[in-house]
C-alpha cells in the first residue's frame, strides 16, 4: 500500500542502519570522509564538512554550464588522463600553494594591494582547469580588485567562498574528486 512505501523511505532515509549497502544515503560520504577529517587541521575539517555537505545538495543542468568548462576538462582529461586531471583538481583545491588563502585573507580585510597579483595566478590555474566560474571571479578582482572598498571586499570574499564550495561539490558528484 501507499502508507506501507512512504513508511518504508521514511525509515530509509532516517536510519544509517539499517542499510545494508543498497541504500542511497548520504551516511556513506560521512563515513567514508571520518579518517580524514580526525587527522586533518581545524580549517581543513571545516573546508571537508562544507564540502561533503554540499556534495549532497541537489544541482540543475546550469550549474555545470555556469561553473565549469566541459571542453578545457575533456581536453585536460585527454591530455593527461582522467586520474591526472583528479591529481591536479585535488591540488588546486587543497591550495598547496597557500595563493587562495592569501588571496581570501586579503579580502576578508579589505586590503587590495595585492589582489591582481592573487586573483592573476588563480585565474590561470582555475582557467587552465576549466573551472569557468572561479576563473571569472579571478579575473574580475584581477582587472578591479583594487578600486574596492570594505563591503565589495566582503561581497567579493563570500562569491569566491560559493563558487569555490559549488565547483568542488560539483566535480565530486561527477566523480572528478
Amino acid at each position: 500500500s501507499d502508507s506501507d512505501s512512504d513508511s518504508d523511505s521514511d525509515s530509509d532515509s532516517d536510519s544509517d542502519s539499517d542499510d545494508d549497502g543498497g541504500g542511497r544515503g548520504g551516511g556513506d560520504l560521512v563515513v567514508a570522509a571520518a579518517p580524514t577529517a580526525r587527522v586533518a587541521p581545524p580549517s581543513a575539517q571545516a573546508a571537508s564538512a562544507t564540502a561533503q555537505a554540499a556534495s549532497r545538495r541537489r544541482f540543475r543542468s546550469s550549474d555545470v554550464l555556469n561553473h565549469l568548462d566541459m571542453a578545457v576538462i575533456g581536453d585536460v582529461c585527454v591530455g593527461v588522463t582522467t586520474s591526472g586531471y583528479r591529481t591536479v583538481l585535488a591540488d588546486f583545491f587543497a591550495d598547496r600553494s597557500g595563493g587562495r588563502a592569501r588571496l581570501l585573507a586579503r579580502l576578508d580585510a579589505a586590503q587590495t594591494a595585492e589582489l591582481a597579483a592573487l586573483a592573476h595566478g588563480l585565474r590561470g590555474a582555475a582557467v587552465s582547469l576549466g573551472l569557468r566560474a572561479i576563473g571569472l571571479s579571478a579575473a574580475a578582482l584581477e582587472a578591479g580588485g583594487a578600486a574596492l572598498d570594505a563591503p565589495g571586499c566582503a561581497d567579493a570574499a563570500a562569491r569566491l567562498r560559493e563558487q569555490l564550495e559549488t565547483t568542488e561539490a560539483l566535480l565530486r558528484r561527477m566523480g572528478f574528486l
